[in-house]
């Protein structure tokens, strides 16, 4: 397991995918990040590679100036290309053990597993440094994903060795029960970049932990 996210529990930032301006995105991404991330996933589903490449290329600038790990969301030849500090994996990607293979030593791999702990533990087999589960509530991100149980987070905590990132439709009034059901990080995109300030909502979320 990647040894940062061994001394590390909080928040797990996704930037939103709403095609914003270089410019609007950094700022939003740095305000998170001041309010103490402890990681940045670019997760971008713009059709203009040139655009997302430039993007991905100036949050890794940005979070090695604050020592925050850059997560690619989705896009290995993405994250190699940029040195981006790892990437997360969705069901319909490349396996695991694979792009462990491919990626440079150190580097961190995330994995997808929905509420299936099976999944979960082939990923650890695999070499994923950490899992993620949900979606624990309704998202307005993803309105279709299936919908993750408390009972899963929990039984998985006492499960596995590697940290757990719980995801979907987290808000202020529900992310304490995923901290105390044994979720390690919990990712958030709506509460943080749509709030008045992303850095406040950060510490707020970071005071669960």
């Amino acid at each position: 397991m990647h040894k940062s996210l061994r001394l590390q529990r909080g928040v797990y930032a996704i930037t939103p995918d709403t095609g914003q301006a270089t410019e609007n995105l950094l700022a939003l991404a740095e305000q998170a990040i001041e309010g103490g991330i402890k990681m940045l996933q670019y997760r971008s589903k713009l059709t203009d590679k040139d655009l997302r490449v430039r993007q991905a290329k100036q949050l890794k600038i940005l979070c090695k100036d604050y020592r925050v790990p850059l997560i690619i969301n989705d896009d290995v030849s993405l994250a190699m290309s940029i040195d981006a500090d790892g990437v997360h994996l969705g069901k319909s990607d490349t396996p695991c053990s694979i792009v462990r293979k491919i990626l440079e030593e150190g580097k961190i791999v995330g994995v997808s597993c929905y509420d299936s702990i099976t999944m979960a533990q082939n990923a650890e087999k695999g070499g994923a440094d950490y899992v993620a589960f949900g979606s624990f509530y309704p998202s307005k991100s993803k309105p279709s994903a299936p919908l993750c149980s408390i009972a899963t987070l929990k039984a998985a905590s006492k499960m596995l060795k590697i940290p757990i990132v719980a995801i979907g439709g987290i808000q202020f009034e529900n992310a304490k029960k995923l901290v105390d059901n044994g979720a390690d990080y919990l990712a958030v995109i709506d509460q943080l970049f749509n709030h008045p300030s992303p850095t406040l909502a950060a510490k707020k979320l970071s005071m669960l932990f």
